[in-house]
């Protein structure tokens, strides 16, 4: 609480991050409602004003799932709205090569069609985009990411989404696993980060 409200303090946003590894809420509470609950009360007790969906495969396997947290952040977002405040909205997703899986778009899909305002999607490459035949990780993720905007793109399209001025990539974050994947002997270096950065 303490550090959290010191960085606050010092005109800095601080953003949390619900997923990741193990159960995502979404798929632990039963309820639209019980969601809506368990979301706010982190977000409430920070006073954060920023949010961020870290859906892994073991999350986005699960559609009954991701229609709760669908209709749970577009409540919360009109809840926020409501009481004269925004809620930024952040969907991060694993992305390969060939961009975001069936399970990842259809999760973008979802929020979408239940009315959440996204403010952006972040690529996480690196667990399965290894390089092709001695192709540098930075290549492979610059494949993965330009994969995942054009996905977007035609997914916008065909939803009526309207996007900001920089179209798809303005809306688009990238994080790679930087060092080494486990089994592969790769690494993702200094200048992979570089030359994805460029």
């Amino acid at each position: 609480d303490h550090r959290i409200a010191r960085v606050q303090q010092g005109g800095r946003t601080v953003a949390v991050s619900f997923g990741g590894t193990g159960i995502e809420l979404a798929g632990a509470c039963a309820s639209v409602g019980d969601l809506v609950s368990a979301y706010a009360s982190v977000l409430d007790r920070y006073a954060v004003t920023t949010m961020d969906l870290d859906l892994g495969a073991r999350s986005l396997d699960d559609p009954a799932a991701g229609d709760r947290r669908a209709q749970a952040v577009a409540q919360l977002q009109a809840n926020r709205r409501a009481g004269g405040t925004q809620l930024a909205v952040w969907l991060t997703l694993p992305a390969g090569r060939g961009g975001l899986s069936t399970d990842g778009l259809r999760s973008v899909r979802q929020l979408q069609q239940a009315g959440v305002r996204l403010s952006g999607i972040n690529a996480m490459t690196g667990h399965d985009d290894a390089p092709e035949g001695g192709q540098p990780r930075g290549a492979a993720a610059i494949a993965a990411i330009t994969a995942m905007h054009d996905q977007l793109g035609r997914l916008y399209d065909e939803l009526n989404v309207d996007l900001p001025v920089g179209g798809v990539w303005a809306i688009m974050g990238a994080t790679p696993t930087i060092g080494r994947v486990e089994g592969e002997d790769r690494a993702f270096t200094l200048d992979d980060a570089a030359t994805l950065n460029a």
